[in-house]
């Protein structure tokens, strides 16, 4: 079984660059995470309207294509038997960060189905977030990545279909809005679910990647 590569992390100025293959924003200017909120409560949006709020700006999500579906349902297959009481799975469920609300394909929270049946979750109650890449690679490297380490998001697993491999994202430096480590892990490699400083299960790399 192959051994993981460990992959520099980005650098600071790296993980503030804006990325190139950001779909252009909705909103004609910033607006605040309750200006978000707010909108949705008035019925702004549509039940049809796939959208984030990243940094400030409303985000049009990219239709998901045959091999991300396919992802997407073996993560599911595979994580769910996997976890343990006091967590909870949710697919492509808002958290509420300072300046944004994205939706990650998977997030893993601390707590159960009661703790959020009134409330969003925020990123004190997130311990792993995923994201499925096709054409949005370049997006979640920069700017979900730079999100997620700036909220001190512990683990970030970026599944990149193109290059069928999975990074996983560690050590979160939240002052620099980066992550300290990134290991690579390929299709026959073992891949540990760790959470909250605990390894749960190992899966195959190649049970995600179609």
């Amino acid at each position: 079984m192959a051994l993981p590569k460990i992959s520099p992390a980005l650098t600071p100025a790296e993980a503030a660059e804006p990325s190139q293959e950001v779909p252009p924003p909705a909103s004609v200017r910033r607006v605040s995470v309750q200006e978000f909120l707010d909108m949705h409560e008035r019925g702004v949006f549509t039940a049809d309207d796939r959208l984030e709020l990243l940094e400030g700006w409303i985000v049009e999500k990219m239709t998901k294509k045959p091999p991300r579906l396919s992802s997407a349902d073996r993560l599911l297959y595979a994580l769910l038997p996997r976890l343990q009481p006091g967590f909870l799975l949710r697919q492509e469920s808002p958290v509420v960060m300072e300046r944004s609300i994205p939706e990650p394909d998977f997030c893993i929270l601390r707590g159960t189905l009661e703790d959020f049946a009134a409330r969003l979750p925020t990123p004190s109650d997130v311990a792993l977030v995923i994201e499925i890449s096709d054409a949005t690679l370049a997006n979640d490297r920069t700017t979900k990545r730079r999100l997620y380490a700036a909220a001190g998001i512990p683990v970030y697993w970026l599944v990149k279909l193109t290059d069928r491999q999975i990074e996983v994202c560690t050590s979160p430096d939240p002052a620099h809005a980066l992550y300290r480590q990134v290991t690579i892990f390929t299709p026959d490699a073992a891949l540990p679910l760790v959470l909250d400083g605990q390894e749960i299960a190992q899966l195959r790399a190649a049970d995600i990647l179609p």
